[in-house]
């Protein structure tokens, strides 16, 4: 009887002690699992996808039973929002750069950490020439409008080197591009500046991204007298009656003229239009035919004093100068310009060719 007492005592110790542990077990397992994050901080690219799982961040799920009971939350943020279990900026597709904090709890336990997002790649060049030709001269240029970069945020073209646009030859210059975060890309180009007769020769000047080609102003008078002779050419075909040329042809030599013509048209224009008549003063004229002789080699406003205006144009002979200033703006305005108190008007023939020159002086209150 005592030896079964003793049995019995043994098999419930041994009870108890299974009990004890299994208890102690299931404590453990359900109340001592830890979190364990594994680092502090997560970089990530600018650009490349932020996950909004607890398995990414976690340092070893393997011993997490209940990993699907935890919860992931981003803190203090009314600026980002989940899209496909990413972080993105609310409104967006990626996570814009910054510091967000993280927080993952389970039961009383909760683990922050850090996701930041960087931007460290630099912008590439989307479009970018190795050579860019522009005339000598060209008004208004931009070279960043010749080159296009790409990065996820906003870029700034700048050029670096130095160039000079009326004189003619090569410049090594390097055009960057900047990304909101400083990061930077460089490449080199060269850009050539070519005469006025060169750029005149189709596509040898280069246009911009959007298709805009510079020019100077004499090419701008140049074209402008060209787009005046087709017209005059188209209307003239449309008349039932041929038109005799009012201008005798002549030898090589100044067209008085045909200069005394402009003149007196030019002054006729100006009481139109409200202004008074200017005179032909001899400082206006002897400027007027030397400036009709350098055109002839130089197309351009090169020669020209601060204190003048100057209206310029070649043509066949026969080309009426003074409808073509008239129906052009600039042109116009310098012959309507209320402070000019005299004038100069030159036309010179060459081998079949006519150069004309119309200089204003402009008075003391200008």
């Amino acid at each position: 009887m005592k030896r079964m007492n003793k049995k019995l005592i043994a098999i419930i110790v041994i009870l108890i002690i299974l009990l004890i542990g299994l208890g102690i077990g299931i404590y453990f397992y359900y109340f001592s699992e830890k979190i364990e994050i594994k680092k502090d901080r997560f970089v990530f690219e600018y650009g490349k996808e932020v996950p909004f799982t607890t398995n990414y961040y976690l340092k070893d799920t393997n011993r997490m039973p209940h990993k699907k009971d935890y919860k992931i939350t981003v803190k203090n943020q009314n600026k980002v929002e989940i899209k496909s279990k990413k972080i993105v900026t609310k409104g967006g597709k990626i996570l814009e750069v910054g510091t967000y904090t993280l927080e993952i709890s389970y039961q009383k336990q909760k683990e922050t950490f850090v996701v930041e997002v960087k931007d460290t790649t630099k912008p590439t060049f989307k479009t970018a020439p190795e050579k860019i030709t522009l005339e000598q001269n060209s008004k208004d240029v931009d070279l960043t409008k010749f080159f296009e970069s790409e990065d996820l945020s906003e870029t700034k073209l700048t050029i670096q080197g130095d160039y000079d646009l009326s004189t003619l030859g090569n410049y090594e210059l390097k055009i960057q591009a900047s990304d909101s975060y400083r990061n930077t890309q460089e490449k080199s180009f060269i850009l050539e500046v070519i005469d006025f007769e060169s750029a005149k020769e189709e596509g040898r000047v280069s246009s911009t991204i959007d298709g805009t080609i510079y020019k100077s102003e004499a090419m701008i008078e140049y074209e402008n007298s060209l787009q005046v002779q087709e017209n005059t050419l188209a209307s003239s075909n449309n008349q039932t009656t041929t038109i005799t040329p009012t201008t005798p042809t002549s030898s090589n030599g100044y067209r008085r003229d045909i200069a005394n013509t402009y003149i007196s048209q030019m002054n006729a224009y100006r009481v139109a239009n409200g202004y008074t008549e200017i005179p032909v003063s001899t400082a206006a004229q002897q400027l007027a035919d030397r400036r009709v002789l350098e055109i002839m080699s130089d197309f351009s406003h090169n020669g020209s004093p601060a204190n003048f205006g100057e209206n310029i144009g070649m043509g066949s002979v026969g080309y009426d100068f003074f409808e073509a200033w008239k129906n052009s703006p600039s042109h116009a305005s310098a012959i309507l310009r209320p402070f000019n108190i005299s004038m100069g008007v030159s036309v010179y023939e060459q081998d079949g060719m006519w150069y004309a020159v119309a200089e204003f002086e402009f008075g003391a209150s200008h």
